[in-house]
């Protein structure tokens, strides 16, 4: 920082009040005007903010000059081994002054400053006159300019222009000088008040804050547009398009806000901003992009509808626009926009990654393509809802045509934006309060925008309603089955420990018994013949049988009838005539034995009569 080598001023008078025709700084004493416009440009020097200094800042030297056959010591340069007083009318002093700061205009700012301890002292100090009772003087602190007041009493007015980096606030903030009760002053201003930094982190995180909720409900709005077959229009579309170009908006000014305003709020060294390189610049870029895409989409969304709802244009029909003839409209007035902006940023601001536009009328390149935009919705607002009262009342069964005329109204107003026309202009107020309101509700309107419009024209859907509860209806009573299956399983485990032995031996018991019984019918069910060695035995010679009633047939025994017989196995009995024996025969698996003898014993468990009846 830089150091003032000590000074011993020379004064020939010093009062407590201000003497006629002479000039106080600080707590130095009073000086006439000469030497006061040397201390004061000085002044107006050493406290210009750091932040606005190159580099290194200049060391003044203890120079000394007579007046009215006074000594006074002044802060000077030394050049060419001469002192050359501090003075803003001093050519060379100019130039060595611009070589400390960044640019011209930190030396324009000097040299109003300088001005302004002029007029301080001309104006205010030299008229002001004796007063009755102690009062501390009119003085000039570096910045401010205090007139007179008495003793033990503040001091407020409103906070100069050179506290603060940039342009001060529109709003105003205070400062204070305390007067002592021994009529000095405090010679520390208080300046505290004048830092606008906790304003602006409120406004950025709110901003943010607000911008983040949108989001969550846009995101879940846009999946379900895009996952429902039935939601595919081309209206509902233009809705889900609308709603994502708001996300992406809201994506890059959170960004924007959180790694560069931020940043520059609350860090003390180097900034991104400060830093100015080029991907701070290009999300800035982004950020105005996305910003300008999104008064388009309203625009596109406003004539598509009125097309849409009116008798004089008519969507896809010839004289009216289609939809992707709107969206390389919209993209083109979004991309021209954002590129006129770029190159006159590029040519002429190359400091604050392109965020501060202030002293510049650059704003309106983007300002002025949305507030006309905004304007057209409207007319085509006012135009379509003039339509659908001119149809409701036509309609003799409508009862309530201003209700619905209403509520349409209401679902297209943030469609096609027209609650920022009202906020279009800021409050011109030196309230700070009035001011942080109306930003607060800007940034509110904005964050609502992308709410209603999901609410409306997605969550409020009949379709996607049933949707969405029959999803959870389904849920439950899965949960539901799910649960009562486990709580059976439980139960039943939890039954089955508890079963005494004796329950469980006389089950076994039952069991076997059950299991008996179905063996011994298994076992009557059987032929009721004497008992054999082997299964075999029990095959039909159905060639045999044949044989007999080919005998039966040549003796003549029945000869105009086929004989009929009966097969009896233990209780069942089956009735046959000869004629179907051989499909019998087809249709019954053949067991080959390989033995005749023991074929032949089979034979004697069936005798076979003429009268067809086998038994």
């Amino acid at each position: 920082m830089f150091t003032v080598a000590p000074v011993w001023i020379f004064l020939t008078l010093i009062v407590a009040g201000s003497v006629e025709g002479l000039c106080r700084y600080r707590n130095i004493g009073d000086l006439p005007p000469e030497i006061f416009s040397y201390w004061a440009d000085w002044g107006c020097y050493t406290y210009t903010r750091p932040d606005l200094f190159a580099g290194v800042q200049l060391q003044a030297s203890q120079c000394y000059t007579k007046y009215n056959n006074t000594q006074y010591a002044i802060p000077g340069l030394i050049w060419d081994e001469k002192c050359i007083p501090f003075s803003h009318d001093n050519e060379t002093i100019k130039k060595s002054v611009e070589r400390t700061f960044h640019n011209p205009e930190t030396v324009q700012r000097w040299i109003r400053c300088c001005l302004d301890a002029e007029i301080c002292c001309k104006n205010i100090m030299m008229k002001s006159e004796a007063k009755e009772g102690l009062h501390c003087p009119s003085t000039w602190d570096g910045w401010s300019c205090f007139d007179d007041i008495p003793a033990g009493n503040v001091y407020s007015q409103v906070c100069s222009q050179y506290a603060y980096t940039n342009k001060p606030p529109q709003c105003h903030h205070y400062s204070s000088k305390v007067c002592y009760p021994n009529g000095t002053w405090q010679e520390q201003t208080d300046y505290s008040a004048c830092d606008i930094t906790p304003r602006l982190i409120f406004r950025t995180l709110w901003h943010m804050a607000v911008l983040s909720i949108s989001i969550a409900v846009c995101i879940p709005a846009i999946a379900i547009m895009a996952f429902y077959p039935t939601l595919h229009t081309e209206k509902l579309a233009m809705v889900r398009n609308l709603l994502i170009i708001l996300v992406l908006r809201n994506f890059f000014v959170i960004i924007v806000k959180g790694t560069l305003i931020l940043d520059e709020l609350t860090e003390v060294g180097p900034t991104l901003m400060g830093k100015n390189n080029w991907p701070c610049r290009m999300l800035s870029v982004l950020e105005k992009f996305f910003g300008t895409a999104v008064f388009t989409c309203m625009l596109m969304e406003g004539v598509y509808l009125y097309q849409m709802l009116t008798n004089v244009f008519r969507a896809r029909l010839r004289g009216g626009l289609r939809t992707t003839e709107l969206y390389v409209i919209g993209f083109a007035v979004t991309t021209g926009v954002t590129l006129a902006w770029s190159l006159a940023m590029a040519l002429n601001e190359k400091k604050h990654c392109w965020q501060v536009t202030e002293g510049t009328d650059f704003h309106w390149i983007f300002d002025g393509p949305r507030l006309a935009m905004l304007v057209v919705n409207f007319g085509l607002l006012v135009r379509i809802v003039y339509a659908l009262w001119s149809t409701f009342n036509l309609r003799q069964e409508e009862q309530h045509p201003a209700f619905r005329t209403a509520k349409a109204a209401l679902i297209c107003l943030p469609l096609f934006g027209v609650p920022f026309l009202l906020l279009v202009v800021r409050p011109d107020t030196n309230d700070c309060a009035i001011e942080q309101f109306y930003y607060t509700l800007y940034y509110t309107v904005e964050a609502l925008q992308g709410i209603l419009i999901a609410i409306l024209h997605c969550y409020s859907e009949r379709e996607v309603k049933a949707k969405f509860f029959g999803k959870i209806k389904w849920l439950k009573q899965k949960s539901c089955d799910l649960f009562s299956k486990r709580d059976q399983r439980s139960s039943s485990e939890s039954a089955r420990r508890r079963r005494p032995i004796s329950e469980i031996s006389r089950s076994s018991t039952s069991r076997s018994s059950i299991q008996s019984r179905r063996e011994s019918e298994t076992t009557a069910s059987t032929l009721t013949t004497p008992q054999v060695e082997n299964k075999e035995r029990f095959s039909f010679q159905l060639p045999r049988i044949q044989e007999d009633d080919e005998r039966n047939i040549s003796s003549g025994s029945n000869s105009n009838k086929s004989p009929k017989h009966r097969l009896s196995i233990g209780n069942m009995s089956i009735s046959s005539t000869a004629a179907n024996l051989k499909q019998m025969q087809d249709q019954l698996p053949r067991r080959h034995s390989a033995d005749e003898t023991e074929a032949g014993r089979s034979e004697e468990f069936f005798s076979i009569d003429t009268q067809g009846t086998i038994s």
